[in-house]
């Protein structure tokens, strides 16, 4: 008897096989054989996917089928980047969900997070490998909604100055995050003993060309208003 199973789980478990148990999981399930044939596709794979058993069992995922692609429109399916092939070859499980968009019947496209591994006969020896992978239609929703948010709230049109010029080149590992940045004016430098002692002299010549303009009220000429500093603040603090 197996070391997975009790004495006790038997007659719980009888009349039930490996594909009857798979139908059961939410998540979408398929198995395929070394070439990555498909041997096996499980009730939720149907329903996620709209790909029926019958119309998808003997052939390969990159027949028009699946045709999985990253997140940046990167096709998948050759040997060099499928996770599947992956662990077929390398005898290993995957160490983490990978994000991955599948074909839908439908040709759109449906965001799936993947998990693989071999699947080993009795010797141990690895005979093909098999993929669970879920529905992250909402999630994936749910994201683009805040990526459209973040765009609005990281804008940060810059002055008018030629002087003046940024670009981001990070891209994100996931959907929505990235590196904030925070833009503020430089501060003048202090100007030089003859360019104060200009200024001063301008200052004071108009102040007396104002004087000499301004109207007086009961005898008295009115005081100019003046302007030391415009505030400074930031202008924009943001996600890149």
């Amino acid at each position: 008897m197996s070391n997975h199973l009790s004495t006790s789980s038997v007659p719980l478990l009888a009349g039930l096989n490996a594909p009857n148990l798979l139908d059961l999981l939410a998540d979408g399930v398929y198995i395929t054989d070394r070439q990555r044939r498909i041997v096996f596709w499980s009730a939720a794979a149907e329903r996620i996917t709209g790909w029926k058993a019958e119309e998808v069992v003997g052939w390969h995922c990159r027949d028009n089928i699946l045709v999985h692609v990253d997140k940046d429109g990167h096709a998948l399916c050759g040997e060099e980047h499928c996770p599947l092939h992956h662990s077929v070859v390398t005898g290993q499980p995957s160490a983490a969900p990978v994000l991955v968009f599948a074909q839908h019947k439908r040709r759109s496209r449906t965001p799936v997070e993947v998990m693989v591994s071999p699947v080993r006969n009795h010797a141990g020896t690895v005979i093909g490998g098999i993929e669970v992978f879920r529905d992250l239609t909402d999630y994936m929703q749910d994201q683009l909604r805040a990526k459209r948010i973040q765009a609005m709230a990281v804008n940060c049109p810059l002055p008018a100055d030629d002087r003046v010029a940024f670009e981001t080149r990070y891209q994100p590992r996931d959907i929505v995050g990235g590196d904030f940045y925070r833009m503020s004016p430089l501060q003048k430098p202090p100007p030089s003993s003859q360019a104060r002692q200009r200024g001063r002299g301008s200052e004071r010549a108009h102040h007396q060309a104002l004087e000499r303009d301004l109207p007086t009220t009961r005898g008295r000429k009115s005081a100019p208003s003046t302007c030391d500093a415009w505030p400074t603040q930031p202008l924009c603090t943001g996600s890149a």
